[in-house]
């Protein structure tokens, strides 16, 4: 488990035992600030993602450093930062952005891509990739064109190295990567879209303007329906677990969500109820193997690491341990298309 707090990966076993920690803050051989992700390599070892300047160190099992993954340098100045990454069968997918400012301008250039590296930090491929200009000196934070496929649990890969991306933007739609980068479909669905009612609205608005302090012409765009796709999770048997923005919502006592089900073909096969402790607004939601781990607090963690959320006066108030949740879930179909 990667605290990005602390700097440091916490090691525990199965059955919940803590064993050992590893990894620790520095610029120094095995060494990292502020990571944002964490991942398996190829050859065995950990790969931690820090953010800015972004890079990926490398360390044994057992803590030992074990080098840099090579990164594919910037073409035209600029400087990268690491928004995600996983591995995809013998190779990385990391999710990336450049940026560049004109002083001129006053603009910054934000080039994202979602990317497939070999093991030698060769660009292989883009998957999808767009572009985001913002003037500086009338800033202009648009929800549409900040919520997009970038955020964490709106891409991921599977077992089989297939990687699977929200792309439809607000709708519900998710393109297919095969393995070797090219796209094998794109699943679509019929949506009644979900209308937020003005609390949500401006809760919303909220948490974007935390983003804008220190830019006193900055203003705020949202939507007023939710984003149809909250999150998408490939499982270990083909299975696609798709939690929308209904199955997120309004949930009774005692679920922590409800999720469509699609097979390895992409077609909805049923809708699977989870009940348990989380809440799919605030947590995190990570499916590894036939296990959920839900993170408490995930959210204003995750903002808190981007420079918005609360003031320090307001942490200092409403602070609240974060907790790490294992539940044990069976597939319910196989989902095998013919």
């Amino acid at each position: 488990m990667l605290d990005t707090q602390l700097s440091e990966i916490k090691i525990y076993d199965p059955s919940g035992e803590f064993l050992n920690t590893i990894g620790r803050e520095g610029e120094g051989p095995g060494e990292f600030r502020r990571p944002a992700d964490m991942f398996f390599m190829p050859d065995g070892n950990l790969g931690v993602m820090q953010v800015v300047p972004g890079k990926i160190v490398k360390l044994t099992p057992g803590g030992e450093p074990a080098g840099d993954y090579p990164l594919p340098a910037p073409e035209g100045g600029g400087f990268q930062i690491l928004r995600g990454g996983r591995l995809a069968a013998n190779h990385l997918v990391l999710s990336r952005q450049l940026q560049a400012f004109d002083q001129e301008s006053n603009k910054v250039t934000q080039s994202v891509s979602l990317d497939r590296l070999d093991l030698e930090g060769n660009l292989v491929a883009t998957y999808t990739s767009f572009e985001r200009v913002l003037e500086l000196a009338n800033l202009v934070i648009d929800e549409k064109r900040f919520l997009t496929w970038e955020q964490n649990g709106r891409w991921d890969t599977g077992i089989d190295g297939r990687v699977f991306v929200v792309t439809g933007g607000s709708d519900y739609a998710i393109s297919v990567f095969s393995p070797d980068g090219s796209l094998d479909r794109v699943i679509e669905r019929e949506y009644e879209r979900r209308e937020r009612n003005a609390e949500e609205t401006a809760e919303m608005q909220s948490l974007f303007e935390s983003f804008t302090r220190g830019a006193p012409n900055a203003k705020v765009q949202v939507n007023d329906y939710d984003t149809d796709i909250n999150s998408l999770h490939p499982r270990d048997d083909g299975s696609l677990w798709v939690l929308t923005s209904r199955g997120s919502r309004d949930l009774p006592e005692g679920v922590l969500g409800t999720f469509d089900v699609l097979d390895d073909k992409g077609r909805f096969v049923r809708s699977v109820t989870l009940k348990g402790q989380g809440d799919p607004q605030e947590d995190g939601y990570f499916f590894v193997g036939n296990r959920l781990y839900v993170v408490t607090g995930w959210l204003d963690a995750l903002v808190a690491l981007q420079g918005g959320g609360e003031t320090q006066e307001e942490e200092d108030v409403a602070a609240t341990p974060m907790e790490l949740i294992c539940y044990g879930v069976e597939s319910p179909v196989i989902a095998k298309g013919k």
